[in-house]
């Protein structure tokens, strides 16, 4: 009754019983951004390129996958391009675009231009493209067919009859035939290659696809569900629908609104529907509907394509979607699991059994699998078989099952475990009558017949078993503690202890060859051999090596060689091509996550995982490595203040870029669709010579900074996964120019221009040395003739002094006359030492300087004076020789002023008039003619003095009148 029950529970959900895996493209947030993700959700048509790029059209325009990022079309002729319809590749590489909108659009690189319907007919809205056995490119349209040849329109007389016939699709029947899909009031018609009309056949419904299979069944994608007519009928003349298998019946197909068809490799037959989501017909008939209650997020399917790589994409509602195999199926508890977690699976006389958490299934082992509930039990904990019987055991009690009438049945219970212990995993049979069953608190309890005792010997908690019955040696690994080898007899004889590969084994497998694999829980894989009292690793395989982790929970080696690897996230298969192993991540290309606990093969040679989260099915050709290679492409390219995206680098070969823009990213890519995040690629940049390639890696982008200036030649290629490469290089060069401060004008420039201003250093230090020496050499002058003369005079008083001192009257006259000599050397002193002290350089302090001199002569003599100044004098400069000239000038006049002018009043005035220092000194005095020769050198030495400096001086004198007379001197600044 429970029995019955539960397959009353599964057969609603027999409909739903394998969920696909599937890679989503969804839509780009930003609408029309470009080289970003897909331009929009609802996706039209797919179709690829010789050089396996897709084109995806979809209701605001289309985008190009090159298997890195999207590059997207939304615009033309400043409108929006609309809803597009197909694609075509034209024989010269360009591609022809449908479009709702803009009618027939060919791009051409990057740039779009229409072609012109002829005969112009507006209303005219093209569907879909059809190349024909003969490579005749043909249109459908609202308007009837056209043939599209030399970039125009010829119109096909396969509509003549009626000028308004709107078809949608057009497909080959044979090599010669073929037959075009209808809309309303417009008849199915057949025609031949040389478009002569074989049949029509008036239809009341609209077809909107049309697809053949290998049994020579005609389906029909409808408004009103899908249809199905024999091919043989159809070309004997008469269009007679068949009734539908009672599956396809009971799956409602019929009365859905089928969109869209594709017959697969496999011999199925994919339906897409509007709101019914995606259904797959086998060749029995048998239907698998994929909708939101088995993981298919999708209620409408547009379209389909196969591509180069034998994946699947459909086109839906809500993004691209991308099934590497559509015959990888998982299973869990809503598809006709109880439940989802999977202890274990075993292959038993050509039938899948396995255990869940409280029962035990069996896998359908038809075409079209199902997951048969057999029985309950509960803590279900492992399962295995001697040739002849299948045992299962819980935590506490042993079973046998047997099949009855072409079913599996549960047996009562054989033997339960003695006292407090408990059974765990990993149980097996050395012989028909003697299984060896793990305990959960270590050691091995081992059942002969129908009694049961614990092995001696063995106490350890035991990970997991292999018999190598040809050898007869048992392989157990110990929790912590390596792995023992035991030869099987009346008793077991450990021969083999080693820990070197791993403490923590937690599964083994044969390799066929002799070899065993060994998963761990903390290194990878290792394929070893058993060599004397050791093992001997052939083979060690870890993250370093490409496995997604190192933390392996369960092995297997199937028929073909492939290795599946479990761990807690996900299952990885690897696989060794032409000398080198390459690993498939099930997470990142199927999207596949499950902690796995266990593999078995099907009598098919499928692989079945099981784990934490279901079932997953590998048929054993599975398509998860592409043999179809690809090329590569360099996509885009990022200069500092620019972008250059793939389509503009052909016009723009070679690049020559300016000193600045030596900053560039390179964007490349290569349309291995089987699994993108597997391509590796490698670089290297010619530059005299240099031709090493870089170390494979997996960004599809590569910034280079800092470039020198020169000429230089970026290649980068694909390497695929089975260790062949792409089919070409992708190159661009480009040449960097140099700064023009680097050019050889500027430098030729630069060296002159250092060679005149070391040349004017060295003049100018010259003329700072003369000009210094010509100082020294006035300053010793002055020293000689001033202080000098005034030295030997005073020697001179000196010596007449000494012989007058007989006569004192006489004596002190000589003595007034040496005091006076001395006062005027000292005064000369001051004034040479004044005049080369650099803190005197200013106007400030010679004013000064000036000032005192005055006082200390005119008060004396009790002749009035006036001083005026400028007070901007304050902020000027003179050079030592200008300043003392100046200071001199304006002492000998005043002297000349003090000793013969008997005058009065004097009136000093200094200023600067258009960058002259002006010094007036007037007095009224009793004059003197300035033109009488004369004996005396003051007024030379004051013309000497001001001439020197390209001054001039005025005197203004007569008897009587007093005198005035101004000094100029040019100053600087």
């Amino acid at each position: 009754m429970v029995l019955l029950l539960a397959v009353l529970h599964c057969l609603p959900l027999l409909s739903y019983t394998q969920r696909l895996l599937f890679t989503t493209y969804r839509l780009n947030e930003n609408l029309y951004e470009a080289n970003s993700e897909i331009v929009s959700g609802y996706v039209k048509v797919i179709s690829q390129t010789r050089n396996k790029l897709l084109f995806i059209g979809t209701k605001f325009g289309f985008c190009i996958y090159d298997g890195n990022k999207f590059r997207n079309y939304t615009r033309f002729g400043g409108k929006y391009i609309g809803a597009v319809n197909d694609f075509a590749e034209l024989d010269d590489g360009r591609v022809a675009v449908l479009s709702n909108s803009h009618g027939i659009l060919i791009l051409d690189k990057n740039t779009l231009t229409a072609i012109p319907v002829l005969p112009k007919t507006p209303s005219t809205r093209f569907i879909s493209f059809h190349r024909t056995p003969g490579n005749k490119l043909l249109v459908s349209s609202t308007n009837g067919i056209y043939r599209f040849h030399n970039d125009h329109f010829v119109k096909t007389p396969v509509n003549t009859a009626n000028a308004d016939n709107f078809f949608y699709d057009i497909e080959n029947i044979n090599d010669n035939l073929l037959i075009a899909s209808n809309s309303d009031n417009t008849p199915l018609t057949i025609f031949d290659s040389s478009f002569r009309i074989i049949k029509k056949y008036p239809l009341a419904d609209v077809v909107y696809d049309v697809q053949g299979d290998k049994k020579g069944n005609l389906w029909m994608a409808t408004p009103t569900g899908l249809k199905r007519a024999l091919i043989g009928d159809l070309l004997a003349g008469q269009l007679k629908f068949e009734s539908m298998p009672s599956a396809i019946a009971r799956a409602g197909i019929d009365g859905k609104i089928v969109v869209s068809l594709y017959a697969d490799p496999y011999s199925n037959i994919w339906v897409g529907t509007a709101f019914g989501g995606l259904f797959r017909i086998d060749s029995l008939f048998n239907v698998t509907q994929f909708h939101f209650r088995n993981g298919f997020n999708f209620d409408r399917v547009n379209c389909f394509l196969e591509d180069a790589e034998h994946n699947l994409w459909l086109g839906t509602e809500n993004g691209l979607v991308k099934i590497p195999d559509p015959r990888i199926v998982k299973y869990i508890s809503d598809d006709g699991l109880q439940y989802s977690t999977i202890a274990g699976l075993h292959l038993f006389q050509g039938d899948l059994l396995g255990i869940s958490t409280d029962n035990m299934f069996q896998v359908d082992g038809q075409d079209h699998k199902k997951i048969l509930l057999i029985d309950t039990l509960p803590y279900a904990t492992g399962i295995f078989s001697t040739d002849a019987s299948l045992y299962v055991y819980s935590r506490y009690r042993l079973l046998q099952a047997d099949k009855v009438k072409g079913r599996y049945v549960l047996q009562k219970t054989l033997l339960s475990a003695p006292g407090s212990l408990s059974f765990k995993g990993g149980a097996l049979a050395l012989r028909d009558d003697y299984f060896l069953i793990p305990l959960a608190t270590g050691g091995l309890y081992a059942v002969e017949g129908k009694t049961g005792s614990r092995l001696p010997g063995i106490d350890y908690i035991v990970n997991t078993m292999y018999y190598d019955k040809p050898n007869q040696l048992l392989w157990v690994s110990e929790l912590n503690g390596g792995m023992r080898i035991y030869h099987t007899g009346k008793t077991l004889e450990l021969v083999c202890m080693d820990s070197t590969v791993s403490k923590n084994i937690s599964a083994i497998t044969s390799d066929g060859r002799g070899g065993f694999w060994l998963a761990t829980r903390d290194k990878g894989v290792f394929q070893v051999i058993k060599e004397n009292s050791r093992l001997k690793i052939l083979q060690h395989i870890g993250t370093s090596e490409g496995l997604s982790s190192d933390l392996c929970t369960t092995i297997l080696q199937n028929a073909q060689g492939k290795l599946f690897a479990g761990n807690t996230a996900s299952l990885d298969i690897i696989q060794k091509i032409n000398g080198s192993y390459v690993i498939n991540h099930l997470a990142s290309q199927l999207g596949y996550y499950n902690e796995m606990y266990t593999l078995s093969n099907d009598n098919m040679g499928n692989t079945w995982a099981g784990g934490l989260n279901g079932l997953l099915m590998i048929p054993a050709d599975a398509n998860l490595l592409s043999v179809n290679k690809t090329g590569t492409f360099i996509t885009r390219i990022e200069l500092n203040d620019s972008i250059i995206n793939a389509p503009d680098l052909a016009a723009n070969h070679p690049l020559t870029l300016s000193h600045n823009q030596n900053d560039i990213t390179f964007e490349f890519a290569s349309p291995y669709l089987k699994s993108e995040s597997m391509v590796k690629y490698v670089y290297r940049l010619l530059r005299e010579g240099d031709t090493t390639w870089s170390s494979p890696f997996t960004n599809t982008s590569l910034a280079l900074k800092d470039l020198p200036a020169g000429s230089f030649t970026f290649q980068v290629k694909a390497l695929f996964p089975d260790g062949s490469n792409a089919e070409n290089i992708a190159a661009v060069s480009f040449h960097i120019l140099s700064p023009w401060y680097k050019s050889w004008w500027f430098i030729s420039l630069c060296i002159l221009m250092l060679a005149a201003l070391l040349y004017a250093l060295y003049r100018y230090r010259l003329q700072q040395l003369i000009r210094l020496q010509q100082v020294r050499n006035r300053i010793a002058s002055d020293l000689h003739d001033d202080i000098g003369s005034t030295l030997t005079n005073i020697n001179i008083l000196s010596s007449l002094g000494q012989k007058n001192l007989h006569e004192p009257v006489q004596a002190r006259k000589f003595l007034d006359r040496i005091t006076e000599e001395v006062n005027s050397s000292s005064q000369a002193l001051d004034d040479i030492i004044w005049s080369v002290n650099t803190n005197n350089d200013g106007l400030e302090e010679t004013v000064a300087r000036m000032r005192r001199y005055a006082a200390e002569l005119f008060d004396a003599g009790n002749v009035h004076y006036e001083f005026q100044i400028d007070p901007s004098l304050e902020q000027k400069k003179l050079s030592m020789e200008q300043r003392r000239d100046f200071y001199l000038v304006y002492k000998e006049l005043l002297n000349n002023i003090s000793k013969h002018a008997e005058a009065k009043n004097v009136r000093i005035s200094i200023h600067i008039e258009k960058a002259h220092l002006i010094l007036s000194v007037k007095d009224d005095g009793k004059g003197f003619d300035c033109f009488a020769e004369t004996h005396r050198n003051g007024l030379k030495n004051l013309h000497k003095r001001i001439n020197h400096w390209n001054g001039n001086i005025q005197i203004r004198s007569g008897e009587g009148m007093g005198s005035m007379i101004i000094a100029s001197l040019p100053v600087k600044g």
